[in-house]
C-alpha cells in the first residue's frame, strides 16, 4: 500500500470524499474504518465491483460501494 495514497485519503474531509463518484481502496477504508485489505479482498472475491488495470484496483464507483455496503448490512 502506498503511504502517499493513505496520507492523501486522510487529508481529504469526510464530506469531500463521500461526494466523489469514484474512490480508492484507501479512501473507502478511511471513510468506513475498514482495513484496506478487507476492501481489496471484497474486490478480488467479486463482492465489490471496481475499475481494474491488470491486478491493480484503480477505483471504486460510489454506486458500487453503496450496493456493497447494503449487501454487507443485510448479511
Amino acid at each position: 500500500m502506498s503511504t502517499h495514497r493513505v496520507r492523501k485519503a486522510r487529508e481529504e474531509s469526510w464530506g469531500t470524499l463521500i461526494q466523489r463518484q469514484e474512490l480508492t481502496v484507501e479512501e473507502v477504508a478511511e471513510l468506513f474504518r475498514f482495513s484496506p485489505d478487507l476492501v481489496r479482498h471484497a474486490v478480488w472475491n467479486g463482492e465489490l465491483t471496481a475499475r481494474m488495470l491488470g491486478h491493480e484496483i484503480c477505483g471504486i464507483a460510489r454506486a458500487d460501494l453503496i450496493a456493497w455496503l447494503k449487501a454487507r448490512a443485510e448479511e
